[in-house]
């Protein structure tokens, strides 16, 4: 099967899953191509894929906007195919805020008035080289209060490789 893994990042994580969507979809035989959302020169021909996985982020309750306006801008064709939408986002590490992040898929959904066939929730990262000043207090005074993270002076990164693997592969062979 051929599958496009079509990704919005913001400080790197979202990029680094789906490099290892592709190369885990690649090891099991599928055609993959890889397509990174901010570069508007990508000319996407959605019509030549099987299925179609997209990746972002959530960043202040929101996925990235050009997420959504390619999702917009390629509708009708992402309709008709099959589709797994990853979210990425520090609520999806923590079970206290999980109800969170599964709110953001929806509301993300639900404003495009499109459903993907399947979505995961997969846990972000904490990146503080890549933030500036105002990033930085976010995730001091608003995200880490509220989540319990040992050492939150450290980068941190919680996706659980595993179970994205076989969420993949499980999409795949479905």
């Amino acid at each position: 099967m051929k599958f496009v893994v079509a990704y919005a990042t913001t400080e790197g994580q979202t990029k680094k899953i789906a490099s290892f969507v592709s190369s885990k979809l690649a090891d099991i035989g599928h055609q993959i191509s890889i397509k990174d959302l901010s570069d508007y020169s990508v000319r996407s021909k959605l019509e030549e894929f099987d299925g179609i996985i997209l990746a972002g982020s959530v960043h202040e309750n929101q996925h990235q906007e050009v997420l959504g306006s390619f999702i917009v801008a390629h509708k009708a064709v992402i309709e008709q195919k099959r589709t797994l939408l990853l979210s990425v986002s520090l609520s999806a590490a923590f079970e206290a805020t999980i109800k969170e992040a599964d709110g953001y898929v929806k509301s993300f959904c639900e404003n495009l008035d499109w459903h993907p066939d399947k979505y995961l929730l997969v846990a972000g990262a904490i990146r503080h080289a890549a933030y500036g000043y105002y990033q930085e207090m976010i995730i001091q005074h608003h995200v880490l209060p509220r989540r319990p993270v040992e050492s939150p002076e450290e980068d941190h990164e919680f996706t659980d490789w595993e179970s994205l693997e076989k969420a993949i592969v499980d999409f795949a062979g479905t």
